[in-house]
């Protein structure tokens, strides 16, 4: 961009360039970027810097200081950029007034006390860190009552340490954690209405999967990821399982309405005693392989979905679907949408059958995406035709007589 255009863009278009730079110390790198930034850096409310070594820092302290109303911060700090505690702390309080949105990366063997970066902040209502990460979590033994999402992702927290953020943060509306470590473990909060679990796989299988109690009484959204869970949640909405799920005991699951499944090494037994515990759901999506692959018995595990209209087929379970298919139970389900997730077979069966026996199914989408896994090419389906012509000429022929089927490779 030649210096006079950038210089006559109105002030709207340069603050979300300025907005929009995944690194901001490039601002200072042309003389007129720099100048608009003098004249417009008190209207700035997010910057973004990436730092990959020690010099880099320079730059931020002084842009922190002009910017004076500042709300959402991102600071990627790479390997190799070992930047203090007491640095990454004074950068933090120079906003620790306006800042809203705080996002950290950090990539370092050194310990840092996460905690000691925020106690200040004021108004901070949301908190996500990531990157292969030593921070230092102690117990919090203070509140941060503005505090409403808290993401802790990539790093080993013990849950000493997760106790303390649900009884010190009473605004907290999600909550992430990510290799969670822990063997039992109860967690209650009142407000919270989303969690999201997921086990330190770098543990090990002879450890076992986590065990916890969760009791909150508000809780909408819940994801557990390799951790098996006593529930008592009775105004749960959503259950998402991206991978088996062990152990499930729940007091009453009758006000979920959506649930996913996903990952491998499922036993079939074990995806049909979950069904079974959501009678009410109106979206499902089971897009997942299971050790024991047999047929389903479709009246037996669609019995009672009645308010089903939504529902996702994937993983080597696609071919349970596909063996013994039951057009009067599918007729029953009242489908508006399907979705299916293509693997090497094809499972064309179950596509005609849903187009024939569900009158209601607005939509059929078919999503070819894994079998072109491995590609870049950008005219997807061109290369989908050129590898898999059959089941190209398949699905088209399928298209051709049904307007309510969607290819997609996306």
């Amino acid at each position: 961009m030649e210096e006079a255009s950038f210089e006559s863009l109105p002030a709207e278009a340069v603050l979300s360039i300025f907005a929009d730079l995944k690194d901001a110390r490039s601002i200072a790198t042309l003389a007129p970027v720099c100048r608009r930034w003098q004249s417009l850096s008190r209207y700035v409310d997010s910057l973004h810097f990436t730092l990959a070594q020690q010099s880099d820092a320079n730059a931020v302290a002084p842009m922190l200081r002009r910017a004076h109303s500042i709300k959402n911060l991102a600071i990627e700090i790479h390997q190799g950029c070992d930047i203090p505690e007491e640095l990454l702390s004074s950068w933090i309080e120079i906003v620790k007034d306006s800042i809203q949105d705080l996002e950290l990366w950090y990539v370092s063997t050194k310990e840092l006390n996460l905690w000691n970066l925020v106690k200040n902040c004021s108004k901070l209502s949301a908190l996500r860190v990531h990157g292969s990460i030593a921070f230092l979590l102690p117990m919090l033994n203070f509140d941060l009552t503005t505090l409403r999402e808290c993401v802790l992702d990539d790093s080993s927290f013990k849950h000493p340490a997760v106790v303390s953020v649900l009884n010190h943060c009473p605004a907290l509306d999600k909550l992430v954690v990510k290799n969670f470590q822990t063997a039992k473990v109860r967690l209650t909060n009142s407000n919270v209405n989303s969690v999201h679990l997921a086990v330190d796989r770098r543990e090990g299988p002879e450890t076992g999967p986590p065990f916890i109690m969760l009791e909150t009484m508000n809780l909408k959204c819940l994801t557990l990821d390799g951790i098996s869970c006593v529930l008592v949640a009775p105004e749960l909405r959503e259950l998402h399982l991206p991978s088996r799920c062990k152990d499930l005991i729940v007091v009453s699951l009758d006000n979920v309405e959506i649930l996913t499944m996903g990952g491998s090494e499922w036993e079939f037994k074990e995806i049909h005693s979950i069904v079974e515990l959501v009678p009410n759901i109106s979206e499902v999506k089971i897009d997942v392989s299971v050790s024991d692959p047999e047929p389903v018995a479709w009246k037996t595990f669609f019995h009672g979905l009645s308010r089903l209209d939504t529902i996702t087929f994937g993983g080597n379970m696609l071919e349970c679907f596909c063996k013994e298919i039951d057009g009067d139970v599918l007729a029953k389900l009242k489908l508006v949408k399907a979705t299916v997730f293509l693997e090497e077979n094809g499972c064309f069966e179950l596509l005609e059958a849903l187009l024939v026996h569900c009158p209601g199914l607005k939509v059929l989408t078919v999503n070819c995406s894994r079998l072109l896994q491995d590609s870049e090419e950008w005219n997807l389906m061109e290369l989908f035709e050129a590898r898999h012509p059959q089941m190209y000429n398949d699905l088209k022929r399928l298209q051709a007589s049904s307007s309510r089927l969607v290819i997609t490779l996306q």
